[in-house]
């Protein structure tokens, strides 16, 4: 076995977390919260992989944010391929994400983009779209350069490692920490 390859993986992954930035992880958590305080809707999207972290994150914060008899956040993950496939077809894929926002995304409500290179157009149209339309925008991504999804983030939280596989593994730890820290509000709320 070659252990040079799992340790500098491992490494890597390691770096890539301590460079993440905490205030802009609890400020996302924040508005995560805020919008569950509203009952309003978390709509989170990406693609290939990102797509699944969208899925995972949806399903963490709907499940894991319940604190009986309150409810979870309300999120859900635009990945639905028939509905990705019938837009893609009629349109083109760039409106993939913004047409199914287009129909639900109301005052309140947070748009989450996953992109690792921050470049992905479908999930720039999206983000825009609900930036537009007066709603919080997070983007989840390992580009910190000069790109155009950075401009449509209200907060923006970048996986500083160069490998995709270690974005994506820190896009998921990212979640988690944000379904943890709304979680911890929702109890605090619930104890007072």
């Amino acid at each position: 076995m070659d252990e040079t390859i799992i340790y500098a993986y491992q490494n890597e992954l390691l770096i890539g977390i301590d460079k993440l930035n905490r205030d802009i992880i609890e400020e996302a958590a924040k508005a995560v919260f805020e919008a569950w305080q509203s009952k309003s809707f978390v709509w989170i999207f990406g693609n290939g992989g990102n797509a699944s972290t969208a899925e995972h994150f949806a399903c963490d914060l709907s499940k894991w944010t319940i604190v009986y008899p309150q409810a979870g956040v309300r999120a859900i993950a635009l990945t639905s391929h028939p509905l990705i496939t019938a837009f893609a077809n009629d349109e083109n894929y760039d409106k993939v994400f913004m047409r199914q926002l287009d129909r639900v995304i109301d005052s309140g409500d947070v748009a989450i983009g996953i992109s690792c290179s921050g470049k992905s157009a479908n999930v720039l149209v999206a983000l825009e779209h609900a930036k537009g339309r007066g709603n919080t925008t997070i983007v989840l991504t390992g580009n910190d350069k000069n790109v155009p999804i950075l401009e449509c983030a209200d907060f923006a939280i970048h996986a500083s490692c160069q490998d995709i596989r270690q974005q994506e593994d820190i896009h998921l730890i990212v979640a988690h920490m944000i379904v943890g820290l709304v979680k911890d509000k929702i109890q605090d709320k619930e104890d007072k």
